[in-house]
């Protein structure tokens, strides 16, 4: 969903600032960032696993970097 480059950036979030959830304000975002937060929220891929929907505010947990694209580098 993120693309190489978006999985390494997660990755290396998760992997230096220790971050387990990120906060998303669906009404914030630019049209084209919209569908591509809300097929992320739907099919829970790239490291991150929806946790919690509050109309459009997603809460979102990091995975392990097992799941965030395969094996640390």
């Amino acid at each position: 969903m993120f693309g190489l480059a978006g999985i390494v950036a997660l990755r290396a979030l998760h992997r230096e600032t220790g971050v387990e959830m990120i906060l998303v304000h669906v009404y914030d975002l630019d049209a084209l960032q919209v569908p591509v937060w809300l097929a992320l929220a739907e099919h829970g891929r790239s490291g991150l696993r929806l946790v919690a929907r509050d109309g459009g505010d997603l809460l979102f947990k990091v995975e392990d970097a097992a799941t965030i694209g395969g094996r640390e580098p």
